[in-house]
């Protein structure tokens, strides 16, 4: 199972309430274990005294923590960045020919990895007379007290942050084989929260950022994400070495993070909440999810088609509790057929990939194929005398329909009998259309409805008597 918000249970912090380290042990037996990231190292800077110089540790006393420190001190928090706590304060007040460089480097764990994630906030802190950009780099492990992020030419990935004046909107630039991107554009007035994913190995790792987007980071490349977005993937800098000379880039030396500035310009930046954690190996993309419309309708005899979609790219699909004559594809998620009944099921839907199975619970409705009117397509009757038609139709209709009836005429919906009596003035032909409709479905046909006017209708019942009278009175003789 993965876990993407893991419970993490201290035993530490369980004894200090009165939880006993038995206890705590017993607990951890019962928690699953995610596919996570370790932090090598964290830092809040909270421990610090309040306008003191943050020290930096000695070797002797861990691998870890701040092993480069120069015009750093903490103070207290601000509305903009570690409000009620600590943060760091580069603050570089000693510009000029000469003048000493601000740094602040942090080295994670007990040996250099080959992947890391390191996340940080960042507050730029300046006043309109400060101009001093922050440049932070990806370093390699050096758990020697000793500047190594000093040069560009020591960052096998690295970011630059302007500062330059009050202007609210401000730049920022990203380097790695050159500068990969620059123009890039951040609002000066709020804390900065970045989070960068490096291999340094000779294989793709899998992860997934703070935006929840799973993504593949190739070897040695660099990802970068600003206040939860993604901003960009790309290579490192081939060339960049440790303090001993030996070249970075695919040699898994990672383990060092750095904030300088240089020694030209003074500058004020705070920092806080630094965090540099491992890349685990078998990171699972999330579950698809069926984005695909979970209602449908088709009709007995007809041709049917149904596209699952869904989210993370599934490699295959499913349905189960499909009504006959329908069947689906399960390389591309087409439901297609003719269904042969009618009726409504409760269809479910799945899509998966390693990552997991996504499902929803399609309701398809199949309507009863329409009615097939057989009765005449066309009829006659006259004014004022009486008319009768009865509609008939395939597939046992229960209920019909007329419109377009001349006046007089009615339809009975249950029967389909259309009866009355022509209107005087009706005499014409009319297109009635008639429907017969069974289980939701309604089959239709226009009838040629003709009425002939009464008086035509008398004249040549008159004249139809008079041919006869005059032909049964003729005889041979009386020619």
């Amino acid at each position: 199972m993965q876990l993407r918000s893991p419970i993490l249970l201290n035993p530490v912090a369980l004894a200090r309430k009165g939880m006993s380290f038995a206890l705590a042990t017993w607990a951890v037996l019962f928690v699953a274990v995610p596919v996570r990231a370790i932090d090598l190292l964290t830092e809040d800077f909270e421990s610090y005294t309040v306008g003191a110089a943050i020290p930096t540790i000695a070797v002797g006393t861990s691998l870890s923590g701040v092993k480069s420190s120069g015009q750093v001190t903490a103070i207290a928090g601000t509305s903009a960045i570690g409000s009620g706590g600590k943060v760091a304060w580069l603050n570089d007040v000693s510009g000029g020919t000469g003048a000493a460089s601000g740094q602040l480097e942090l080295n994670a764990g007990t040996s250099a990895q080959s992947n890391l994630a390191v996340a940080f906030d960042i507050f730029n802190n300046g006043t309109p007379a400060s101009s001093m950009p922050i440049n932070i780099g990806l370093l390699a492990w050096n758990s020697a007290v000793t500047t190594a992020g000093g040069s560009s030419a020591k960052r096998i990935a690295g970011l630059t942050f302007n500062q330059s004046g009050n202007a609210t909107i401000q730049s920022y630039s990203i380097q790695g084989n050159g500068t990969v991107s620059s123009g890039l554009t951040y609002d000066r007035t709020n804390k900065q929260s970045l989070k960068l994913y490096a291999n340094d190995d000779t294989a793709p790792i899998n992860y997934i950022g703070p935006d929840t987007v799973y993504r593949t980071l190739n070897a040695n490349s660099f990802s970068v994400f600003l206040n939860g977005v993604f901003v960009l993937t790309a290579p490192f800098n081939p060339t960049a070495t440790d303090n001993a000379g030996l070249v970075l880039t695919g040699n898994s030396n990672l383990g060092r993070v750095g904030f300088n500035t240089s020694t030209t310009n003074t500058g004020s930046w705070l920092i806080d909440n630094v965090v540099i954690s491992d890349m685990p190996a078998g990171v699972l993309p999330p579950a698809p999810v069926v984005t695909s419309a979970i209602t449908a309708s088709g009709q007995v005899g007809n041709s049917f088609t149904y596209q699952i979609t869904a989210s993370n790219t599934p490699t295959s699909f499913d349905a189960t509790g499909l009504p006959a004559g329908l069947a689906i594809n399960t390389s591309t998620g087409a439901i297609t057929g003719t269904p042969a009944s009618s009726g409504t099921s409760n269809v479910t839907l799945s899509a998966t990939h390693t990552g997991g199975t996504g499902t929803a619970t399609l309701v398809l409705t199949v309507t009863a194929a329409a009615p097939v009117i057989t009765s005449a397509l066309t009829a006659s009757g006259r004014e004022s005398s009486a008319f009768t038609y009865q509609i008939t139709a395939s597939g046992s209709p229960t209920s019909f329909n007329a419109t377009g009836l001349p006046a007089g005429l009615t339809i009975n919906t249950t029967t389909g009998a259309i009866t009355g009596t022509p209107s005087v003035g009706t005499a014409g032909v009319s297109s009635v259309t008639i429907s017969a409709t069974a289980g939701g479905s309604t089959g239709t046909a226009t009838l040629a409805l003709t009425v002939v006017n009464r008086f035509e209708a008398l004249r040549i019942a008159w004249m139809n008597t008079l041919i006869a009278d005059i032909t049964a009175s003729r005889s041979i003789t009386s020619i």
